[in-house]
């Protein structure tokens, strides 16, 4: 883990996000709306899309994964070793370690939920010049509105990891890397 960059990423951890839930209980369906960590799973370059017509961001709606810590979710507490070596299976669930003063945890892509973009205040801003640009990329990233907290964003390595969970646990295959 690292520190969130200065721009919204595929693999940044929100410290609180809205999800509404529906659970039936009781002969009736009820509603609700707590706030959760979760991990931004929409990929980058679908983030940094900007419409042509006037240069304002395209993206419609972010994709999350609940996160839950590890000493909460029974499950992975067995399966920990796999999770920390970065082994694509099981496929559902993304590894989120310690980091600052936040707990290790997992990102589960067997419950992902979306948020519309409008919710964020998304702007697209030039950040030409920046350290953290890869060399020959376009400047222009999503930037949101302050108040949402990012506490971290994968490194690389984690990333990597992540798209192969994604692409295992959607299409049940794997590429050759």
């Amino acid at each position: 883990m690292i520190p969130p960059r200065s721009w919204v990423c595929q693999g940044d951890v929100f410290a609180g996000l809205p999800r509404i839930r529906r659970k039936y209980e009781d002969g009736s369906l009820r509603t609700e709306e707590p706030i959760e960590a979760a991990l931004l799973i929409t990929h980058s370059c679908e983030l940094d899309k900007r419409r042509q017509q006037d240069g304002s961001s395209s993206v419609v709606q972010f994709t999350f994964a609940p996160i839950s810590l590890v000493e909460n979710f029974p499950a992975a507490q067995g399966i920990l070793p796999q999770l920390r070596n970065g082994e694509v299976n099981p496929s559902s669930l993304v590894h989120i370690p310690k980091y600052g003063g936040n707990k290790e945890s997992v990102a589960n892509l067997g419950q992902i939920f979306f948020i519309p973009a409008a919710y964020f205040e998304p702007v697209i801003t030039d950040f030409a010049g920046h350290d953290n640009l890869e060399e020959g990329s376009d400047s222009y990233r999503l930037c949101i509105n302050e108040k949402l907290v990012r506490v971290s964003t994968l490194e690389e390595n984690e990333l990597d990891v992540l798209h192969r969970k994604i692409q295992v646990f959607w299409t049940r295959t794997e590429l050759d890397a």
